[in-house]
């Protein structure tokens, strides 16, 4: 489905990623884990084209996507839930869903996507005429996922969906991912809380100093001695 080739990333002239390749198949959840600054923000950014390649190739079902406009690669499917929801505070709720269906096939969609995003969400329909700024933290992380969903994904990058987020609304956040993965979007997730991302996707991606490090079946990376030491303190 994804597949990202020999990439590199710069910011003017620092390196931020060196030669990452990884492949997201169809229906899968993948993450990329790694401590801060590691570079994992930095592959989602380049995958939505917000950031371009200094080298390598980035491809959708065999098909390049290096350096295409980002507005070309969400009609294409490839929706990014940012670091931060990154909302609009003074919009409703329900403006906020509203700019998730801007492409022809999601505004054809709008009503049907909404009934899918408020049986995930309840909470977000119950506040659809408040302010986005005034929802708490995990109602304003529902509300920029169920974004993301309006735009009908084929893949839903997430970056950091637990961030600041309390342990039990963690717990909720992740078991809405795995909803949506079993409706039928691909994942790729990237997280610091390496314990539930480990324990949720399918294979796994070690990101350290811009560079993948380790990858392979999630599972396995969960009961790796580097893995345990370094990043779950075991």
């Amino acid at each position: 489905m994804l597949r990202i080739e020999d990439l590199d990333v710069f910011y003017g002239d620092l390196q931020a990623l060196r030669g990452i390749s990884l492949k997201v198949e169809e229906g899968e959840i993948v993450t990329i884990i790694g401590s801060n600054g590691a570079g994992k923000s930095t592959i989602i950014k380049t995958i939505s084209g917000m950031l371009r390649t200094r080298k390598g190739l980035i491809s959708w079902f065999d098909r390049p996507i290096s350096n295409i406009s980002t507005s070309a690669i969400v009609e294409k499917g490839i929706i990014q839930i940012p670091e931060g929801r990154q909302l609009f505070p003074s919009m409703s709720v329900m403006e906020n869903l509203e700019l998730g269906a801007l492409n022809p096939q999601a505004r054809r969609d709008k009503k049907d996507n909404l009934r899918t995003i408020f049986g995930l969400f309840p909470r977000v329909e119950e506040r659809k005429n408040q302010s986005a700024g005034t929802l708490s933290g995990g109602e304003q992380q529902m509300l920029a996922i169920g974004r993301g969903l309006m735009s009908r994904p084929r893949i839903l990058m997430l970056d950091e969906p637990s961030l600041g987020l309390s342990p039990l609304l963690v717990r909720s956040i992740f078991s809405i991912i795995s909803q949506i993965n079993q409706q039928g979007t691909t994942i790729l997730l990237v997280e610091q809380n390496i314990h539930y991302a480990l324990r949720m996707a399918q294979r796994a991606y070690v990101l350290e100093n811009g560079e993948i490090v380790r990858h392979g079946p999630a599972q396995e990376l969960l009961q790796d001695d580097h893995i345990r030491r370094t990043y779950l303190g075991l």
